[in-house]
Formats: structure tokens, sequence, C-alpha cells
């Protein structure tokens, strides 16, 4: 069974989550000499700073961002591999599931990022609020992955 292309809500979700791990980037080398040499590099769960190091570590942040945008990006297209159970609905489903995480995990580490930039904690919710988000996110698709399909049997 051949795949639908992504809608143009996925393909606007994936356009603008590129954006903002790209145009991170971009800030960060175009702020590089106006950052301290030495950061925080990790905030305990209530958005504490217990750690500092390098500058060079907003660029690794940035990277596990990226990296986590392709790991993402590389298991919708395995989805689209025609054999390998997913029928066209489900396929539609996770691969809007997945642009939102991805667009959703691109902005956390932006945000992160910024707070390691000007050597600030997070605020306390921060940890909290995206640990619930992501959770809320994956319950409402499994849920609609459930409904969806159950009601086309």
């Amino acid at each position: 069974m051949k795949r639908p292309k992504p809608n143009l809500y996925v393909k606007t979700l994936n356009i603008v989550s590129f954006l903002i791990i790209s145009g991170s980037f971009i800030t960060t080398f175009i702020m590089w000499n106006g950052i301290p040499n030495q950061i925080p590099t990790h905030f305990n769960v209530a958005g504490q700073i217990d750690n500092y190091g390098d500058k060079i570590n907003i660029i690794v942040i940035l990277c596990v961002g990226l990296a986590l945008w392709f790991l993402i990006s590389l298991i919708t297209l395995i989805l689209k591999i025609p054999n390998i159970g997913i029928k066209a609905k489900e396929y539609q489903i996770l691969n809007s599931m997945f642009a939102i995480i991805k667009l959703i995990a691109v902005i956390l580490f932006g945000i992160v990022a910024v707070f390691m930039a000007v050597s600030m904690p997070l605020p306390s919710w921060f940890t909290k609020l995206s640990a619930l988000l992501f959770i809320s996110i994956i319950i409402f698709f499994i849920i609609l992955l459930f409904v969806k399909t159950r009601n086309k049997q």
C-alpha cells in the first residue's frame, strides 16, 4: 500500500521546527562573543543550576536537539515502508504526533540554550511542564489512534 504524503499541517510543522533549530544555531553563532566562557551546563528538576562548564556546551545542547529532530524524522520515514503493517490513517496520525513532538522538542532545547547563554536558572515549572506536555501529547495521539482505527474495523 502506498503511503499518503504528509499533509500541509505536518509539512508546516516540520519546516517551522527545522527553522527554529537552525535559527537557534545561527543566533548562538552571532552572539558567541557575548556569551560568558563559563555557563550553566545542567539544571535540576527545580530549574536550579547545579553544574557549570565551557560555553561550547550550548552547541552540544543544540546538536542534541538537532540529532533528536533527525532521529524523529527518520522514524517517520521508516513508518512509510509499505510492509510494516501501518495503515494510511495510522500513518497520518503518527506523522502528526511526531511533527508536534519535533516542534516542541526544538523549542524546549532552544529555551534551555538561551538560559545557558544568559547564565540564568530555568523557571521552576519548566521541567514539569515540559514532561507533562510530552506525556499529554503522546496520550492524546494514542487515544486518537485507538479511536480512529477502532471505528474503521
